[in-house]
């Protein structure tokens, strides 16, 4: 029976992967929190749009934000984004999921 051991360069891609999920969960909290300082109430509509931001994009919002004075400066803000980015976001968390699991199932495999 052929064993199909995965590659140190296929761990470490994974491995920074998952890294790079991690840090841009850290940032989204964030950039939430310090938020939750402007409006301690922040609409849902806007919750979602800042769920689907990419690293790049939370790291420019939490820059900005020291500037804004109301939510209305934060929906104007989400508004100015490239709505491809955004919406390409939820795309590659499904590729990003599926690459993971996909490499668990063969690193489980390869175990037996």
């Amino acid at each position: 029976m052929a064993t199909n051991k995965v590659s140190r360069s296929e761990e470490a891609f994974v491995d920074t992967r998952v890294y790079s999920e991690a840090v841009e969960e850290e940032v989204r909290l964030f950039v939430l929190r310090l938020l939750k300082r402007l409006s301690s109430e922040i609409p849902e509509k806007l919750l979602a749009k800042i769920q689907l931001l990419l690293l790049e994009h939370l790291e420019a919002l939490a820059l900005d934000l020291l500037d804004f004075s109301s939510m209305a400066d934060l929906e104007g803000w989400l508004q100015g984004q490239p709505r491809g980015e955004i919406s390409c976001k939820g795309a590659k968390n499904n590729v990003r999921v599926w690459s993971i699991q996909m490499q668990t199932a063969v690193n489980t495999i390869s175990n037996y």
